[in-house]
């Protein structure tokens, strides 16, 4: 994994330059044919001569009695580094660059990294700022979970996630919530009244909710994120 650097005018995390993180011939992606050349011969375009295949094998495309597609030690096999990069597609450097492969069933990508399934914006993050901080978690700036933009990714701690996800919308709490009996205004509204000198009990009453959740949220125990 490469060492995290700073960048002006994207955030603390960026990568010093706008080149693309992973960058090799064809963006990423294994090119291990070419169409041009006959079965038959190597695919790698060398142009040696290949042997018959004695049996089937799946992994490697060969079929009993044809031609084998390469010639021994000549077919290129993707690293993990490289099969992590073609799966994200990278586009201009200010736009969301998207996970293609596999989704959990939250809508983040996962890739099996050395014998792992792991987040594939955190691969990215890694891979590009190094190995994440002690109790820090990725950050999608852009509010997109499959982004794997290094420019959209920052580290955070778990409060600065939750306040990305109130800012892009994607929060649960408060009216989102699905139990919640109370919307943004309303509480906005009983604390102005608190301040106008009204009691809990009659804002109780008045928003048909119990006293007790009136005082938590004067005292900001609970709503304590939504500002007044």
């Amino acid at each position: 994994m490469s060492s995290p650097s700073a960048i002006m005018g994207v955030h603390e995390n960026a990568p010093a330059t706008q080149t693309r993180p992973g960058a090799w011939p064809n963006g990423g992606k294994s090119v291990d044919t070419k169409q041009d050349i006959p079965l038959g011969l190597c695919q790698c375009g060398c142009g040696r001569k290949t042997t018959i295949s004695p049996f089937n094998d799946r992994k490697w495309g060969a079929v009993k009695g044809e031609p084998r597609r390469f010639v021994q030690g000549h077919r290129h096999v993707p690293s993990e580094r490289e099969r992590l990069w073609a799966r994200v597609d990278q586009r201009k450097a200010d736009e969301c660059w998207l996970w293609t492969g596999a989704k959990t069933a939250h809508g983040y990508g996962y890739f099996r990294f050395d014998g792992r399934l792991r987040h594939s914006h955190l691969l990215v993050a890694e891979e590009v700022y190094g190995s994440r901080p002690e109790e820090m978690e990725t950050r999608h700036l852009c509010g997109v979970k499959l982004c794997c933009n290094p420019a959209h990714l920052a580290w955070g701690t778990r409060s600065d996630n939750e306040r990305d996800k109130i800012r892009h919308g994607r929060s649960n709490r408060g009216s989102r919530q699905g139990q919640a009996k109370l919307v943004d205004e309303q509480v906005r509204a009983i604390r102005r009244g608190r301040v106008a000198g009204e009691t809990n009990e009659s804002l109780a009453r008045e928003f048909g909710v119990s006293g007790q959740t009136v005082c938590d949220i004067i005292k900001r125990r609970t709503w304590a994120w939504l500002d007044d």
